[in-house]
């Protein structure tokens, strides 16, 4: 049974990381925006947010025991990251909570449509 429960974790653990990744579209701050994900081979989230004709960098920790993943979004250029993001697969496709660089009190939540 202990094995059961361990081989069951990891199938979880690997379709919600799997569920991660992709192309998504949304409609954030009046633009419409594309966030697009990967797993690199540790495992870590890496992909690129693109609003407005600017793309930036979206890079962060492997997936927790709870499929949600947490990171930064910053401008390839730049030292400082744009902004912090956490992230879960949802039925719909993608929610992700925004943060602000600099305005901890300002998270925006978005639903991420899955494009691909």
């Amino acid at each position: 049974m202990k094995w059961l429960a361990g081989h069951r974790n990891r199938d979880e653990a690997q379709w919600m990381q799997t569920s991660l990744t992709g192309r998504y579209w949304a409609h954030v701050w009046d633009l419409d925006c594309v966030l697009e994900l990967h797993l690199s081979e540790p495992g870590d989230i890496t992909g690129w947010f693109e609003a407005d004709g600017q793309r930036l960098e979206v890079s962060g920790a492997a997936p927790d025991a709870s499929g949600e993943v947490s990171g930064l979004i910053r401008a390839a250029n730049l030292s400082e990251p744009f902004a912090s993001f956490r992230a879960r697969a949802d039925v719909q496709g993608l929610l992700l909570e925004v943060r602000a660089a600099g305005d901890p009190s300002s998270p925006q939540r978005v639903v991420f449509v899955r494009l691909t």
